[in-house]
């Protein structure tokens, strides 16, 4: 059974720690918004994650894990460049990653990787900068139905892995994967959509326009309504889950799954009517920032469980420190290995007591969030309208404390207007054409 690290430490004391060897194969999987707690490994009941669920008994799983931004362009941004939105500012589909901002891939080319990508949302297309520094970079557009674009990315995978290894090795290989099948449209294929619907008599069948007219005002949702969503998104989980094993079956084949560095995340999660409404993007709510962090590299890293909060902005630093690579300059997160390496009081306490950050600036969206300690603050910009929870009597954030801990709330509104937010983009401005207009508005996430 896998340890723990928590908050309250665990009396060990600092130990020295060999480096570990240099991983030649590194795989960073985004898959798009899923919630940790409709993964078996973080407790969930419904077999969504089988082959997940059995990756991570050898891996660090963290139970906090939370995100830079409800949706999916800042958060990915934020996944691989290490900094909040603040600072990389790619907050709007207006204008691209400032040539100013590093990523991981630009990074590792100049220290001699081979750098891939397969991505499957317009979000992460090269039109917005994120493509910058890979090597070989390819977009599977997005389909109603994302069967065949999730087995593309599988593929696509596979092919490069295969032939890195079938060339000389001279160069480690850092590939960045991204699915897709987890998102609305919720359009699973029917074998994983059978495992979970119950039957129902209902409107809706998981599409995005949907589920936009609902958050729009139009139309209404009741609760057998909103656990046939669920069910959907199960079966598009359990979707991915199945081409993971896929990939998972070609390292084992090819000797590489118990040496490669793999980290297994999301961009944000997804709403279900928890605090009254669907989808993601317009809220901070646990439901939508909470997000998977699972990292696996046997040679270097231990079966442990961590619970202290860490962000999307650890990511990077944390591949670069188990790279032994040098990390990108200024970035907002921190390398994370000290959880393993030095579990002790002291170590826990900085990572804890750390303020993490998130916001929104979408079609309107002024809301922040700062959480630090066992305190979160959502804060709205335009109204200033404050709400706090204390995460550890209600992480479900249903219990609004504001008024009975303004000292806090204060605290962590000051702290939050302290370090800013990016309210508009920089960078070489984007022209969208209609096409992807109309693309965008079908992802949920419009340009209006």
């Amino acid at each position: 059974m896998a340890s723990c690290v928590s908050a309250c430490g665990t009396g060990h004391e600092a130990r020295t720690v060999e480096p570990p060897p240099r991983p030649q194969l590194t795989l960073l999987i985004s898959i798009d918004t899923l919630r940790p707690d409709h993964l078996g490994v973080y407790g969930y009941s419904r077999p969504t994650s089988p082959r997940i669920d059995a990756f991570a008994q050898e891996a660090v799983i963290f139970e906090n894990a939370s995100s830079t931004a409800p949706w999916t362009l800042p958060s990915h941004a934020s996944l691989l460049t290490g900094q909040y939105p603040r600072n990389h500012r790619l907050i709007s589909y207006e204008r691209r990653l400032p040539f100013s901002v590093e990523t991981i891939a630009a990074k590792l080319t100049q220290a001699g990787f081979d750098t891939r990508a397969v991505v499957n949302t317009h979000n992460l297309s090269e039109r917005y900068g994120l493509a910058y520094g890979f090597s070989k970079f390819h977009y599977v557009e997005e389909a109603v139905a994302r069967v065949s674009p999730s087995s593309w990315v599988t593929d696509q995978a596979i092919e490069w892995i295969i032939e890195w290894i079938g060339e000389p090795r001279e160069r480690p290989l850092f590939l960045f994967m991204h699915y897709y099948d987890a998102h609305s449209d919720y359009a699973a294929h029917p074998e994983h959509r059978e495992v979970f619907e119950a039957p129902y008599q209902g409107e809706f069948d998981g599409s995005t326009v949907q589920l936009l007219n609902f958050r729009r005002g139009r139309g209404q949702i009741n609760s057998e309504d909103a656990d046939h969503l669920i069910d959907l998104y199960d079966a598009g989980i359990q979707q991915t889950d199945e081409e993971l094993e896929r990939l998972f079956a070609c390292l084992r084949k090819t000797g590489q799954l118990d040496t490669a560095l793999v980290v297994l995340t999301s961009d944000h999660g997804e709403e279900f009517l928890e605090h009254g409404s669907v989808l993601h993007g317009e809220t901070q709510y646990a439901e939508v920032l909470q997000v998977p962090l699972i990292i696996r590299y046997p040679p270097a890293l231990p079966s442990l469980r961590v619970r202290s909060p860490v962000s999307l902005v650890d990511v990077v630093p944390t591949i670069f420190g188990l790279l032994g690579e040098a990390p990108i300059d200024g970035i907002d997160g921190l390398d994370l290995s000290p959880l393993w390496n030095d579990p002790s009081v002291q170590t826990i306490s900085q990572f804890d007591q750390r303020a993490l950050f998130s916001g929104g600036d979408h079609l309107g969206n002024t809301t922040r969030s700062i959480r630090q300690g066992n305190f979160k603050l959502i804060y709205d910009a335009k109204s200033r309208d404050r709400e706090l929870y204390d995460l550890r009597s209600d992480p479900n954030e249903r219990v609004n404390i504001a008024q009975i801990r303004g000292d806090v709330a204060h605290r962590l509104e000051s702290a939050l207007l302290a370090v800013g937010y990016a309210s508009v983009a920089e960078g070489a401005p984007v022209e969208l054409t209609d096409a992807e207009k109309a693309l965008i508005e079908a992802l949920g996430y419009g340009t209006q």
